[in-house]
């Protein structure tokens, strides 16, 4: 899923270099859920705000979709509910 124009600000140099300490902190690309070893592990905000980085995991990209699905939903839910307009 792509990063949300309004969040991009909170995806640059700094997140990137901190997912790399975390990946060091956890002695490889390890998803913290499920154990897995991934190349290409992704760092999640648990709380699914971009700009808290003290609540970020690293998840493999399974762990992560299922992680992300109920707030995904909700986006989607109200996104659709803003394209309708108030309800008559």
């Amino acid at each position: 899923m792509p990063i949300r124009a309004e969040h991009r600000q909170f995806y640059g140099r700094e997140f990137r270099d901190y997912r790399l300490e975390l990946i060091a902190e956890a002695g490889g690309p390890v998803c913290s859920k499920c154990g897995a070893l991934y190349e290409r592990i992704n760092a999640a905000h648990q709380d699914h705000d971009p700009a808290h980085l003290n609540s970020v995991a690293l998840m493999c990209p399974s762990c992560h979709a299922r992680h992300d699905a109920k707030h995904r939903f909700a986006i989607m839910r109200r996104n659709r509910a803003e394209e309708r307009g108030p309800a008559a």
